[in-house]
């Protein structure tokens, strides 16, 4: 019950967001298209070739699958990170226990238990991240 109600929220929260990121791309549309009739008075045919081309670029970008590629990208590259910064955790604690169970002395362990300190507050903000 836990998974269905865990899916049901990532579905939720992936949907707002590309309803956030559909909502950014018709802005950019409607502003692109107000400088492109501003430019076409102005008779100005290079700014005109200028903003065509952006609004061109931004109708590509702003595919469903574009948009959907570009929240993968950006949840892959969290995700790494998330693990990357768990892995560096989990090898100071090991170093720390392995220190401990040497009976290095306190100045060393010292020293270790900064790092593992460290690691943890970078999984901290590695988590906490925002998704983009």
């Amino acid at each position: 019950m836990k998974l269905l109600a865990a899916i049901a929220l990532s579905l939720c929260l992936s949907t707002a967001h590309a309803s956030q990121e559909t909502d950014a791309c018709d802005a950019h549309r409607q502003t692109l298209e107000r400088q492109m009739a501003t430019a076409l008075n102005q008779d100005n045919s290079a700014q005109l070739d200028a903003l065509q081309a952006e609004l061109n670029k931004t109708n590509a970008e702003c595919t469903p699958d574009a948009i959907a590629q570009k929240r993968a990208d950006a949840l892959r590259r969290h995700d790494s990170a998330v693990a990357e910064a768990r892995n560096r955790l989990r090898d100071w604690e090991a170093e720390l226990a392995r220190a401990r169970k040497k009976g290095t002395d306190q100045l060393n362990i010292a020293a270790w238990e900064r790092k593992v300190k460290r690691a943890r507050a970078d999984l901290d903000r590695a988590v906490a991240r925002p998704i983009q």
